[in-house]
């Protein structure tokens, strides 16, 4: 026993390795679920939906902002944790239902559901100004 706490410290430190194991759960936990949605709507549709992690990125960015906005009472992170989802339904209806009806002429309805939002990326990666922004015309 003696080989085994000089060559790992660390093993005799019991609330350290009690964070760590619950931080591997809690990790494990989202991964899971991360997995069986996705896992879920391929089962379902057939189709490789890939808009789950950028909205999943998008609720945890706001979940975050709205933590820093609000003012530091105990309730905030609670009016937070709840504003977050409805905030990114709503960003996900809007990017459905524009995108939907830009993309009608040029993609199957049958794979319309997976591509708004890797739309959305790719004209904001290709665009720089954004969707909204102006052209400014480049002389040389």
């Amino acid at each position: 026993m003696d080989l085994v706490t000089q060559l790992f410290p660390w093993i005799t430190n019991g609330p350290l390795i009690t964070v760590q194991v619950m931080s591997g759960l809690s990790v494990g936990m989202f991964l899971f679920l991360v997995s069986v949605g996705m896992s879920l709507i391929f089962g379902v549709t057939r189709i490789v939906n890939l808009a789950h992690g950028s909205f999943y990125m998008v609720g945890a960015y706001l979940m975050v902002t709205l933590v820093e906005i609000l003012p530091e009472r105990p309730w905030a992170f609670w009016v937070a944790l709840l504003v977050a989802p409805l905030g990114v339904a709503v960003l996900g209806g809007v990017i459905l239902g524009v995108l939907d009806n830009l993309s009608a002429a040029y993609i199957s309805s049958q794979y319309r559901g997976a591509f708004p939002l890797i739309i959305l990326i790719a004209v904001i990666l290709f665009r720089p100004q954004g969707l909204l922004g102006r052209i400014e015309e480049r002389t040389v």
